[in-house]
């Protein structure tokens, strides 16, 4: 059995989860709007949670979340790294809030795109969102 799997995942502007450990998130959003490219986006978020399946009282895992353009390969931009889950952390939750922070994310070009998250080199959950280009009002 798998110690995690995905609930949800959304990208957004900010997110925090509260002393309760209730995961507060502002601003979801889709599509990220730009005037010219290549454009550079200055923050969002992955706000995601997961149930723990593991019994287990504290466990290890390994993440990897990329933001890949449509019909590419290489990510635009990746973040790897360890974390681990303790029971007493999440207190009596069956959930873990797993919230990642993307800073200065260019974008060369308006289209689709999406971002793949891995746990323990499994992809277990994508978000698609697009990137417009905003025309000028005249």
């Amino acid at each position: 059995m798998k110690p995690l799997r995905p609930d949800f995942a959304c990208l957004c502007d900010n997110s925090h989860t509260d002393a309760g450990g209730k995961l507060n998130i502002i601003g979801i959003f889709e599509n990220i709007f730009a005037k010219k490219f290549p454009a550079v986006h200055p923050q969002m978020v992955l706000s995601a949670t997961f149930f723990i399946d593991s019994q287990e009282k504290e466990f290890d895992f390994t993440f990897k979340v990329q933001i890949i353009e449509k019909g590419k390969s290489e990510p635009i931009q990746k973040i790897e790294g360890t974390s681990d889950v303790r029971r007493e952390d999440v207190k009596n939750n069956q959930k873990f809030n797993f919230i990642l922070n993307f800073q200065n994310v260019e974008f060369k070009n308006p289209g689709d795109y999406y971002l793949e998250i891995y746990l323990n080199d499994e992809l277990v959950k994508t978000c698609d969102f697009g990137v417009v280009k905003l025309e000028s009002v005249k």
